[in-house]
């Protein structure tokens, strides 16, 4: 794995975890509001907005990777005939 690739996969990683602290975050509103139903409503719905744009870049990313390996297999193959 190139640097640049150790990277990105770094990045992924660390948003990750910011990702899963929002969503914990989310959870402790709800509680605090004693579930109340709007609330609940809406900081659901923001959440899964966040979840939504995430899964959007991070399959970019990974197609991005793919790609790179890919580009990078055959350049070695075709440099080694």
């Amino acid at each position: 794995m190139s640097f640049h690739q150790q990277s990105t996969q770094k990045e992924l990683d660390e948003q990750e975890q910011r990702l899963q602290k929002l969503r914990q975050l989310g959870e402790d509103l709800i509680e605090e509001s004693d579930h109340d139903k709007e609330t609940t409503k809406d900081i659901k719905a923001q959440l899964q907005d966040f979840d939504d744009c995430w899964n959007q870049v991070a399959k970019r990313v990974i197609d991005e990777k793919e790609k790179v390996s890919l580009d990078t297999t055959c350049t070695y193959c075709i440099q080694m005939r």
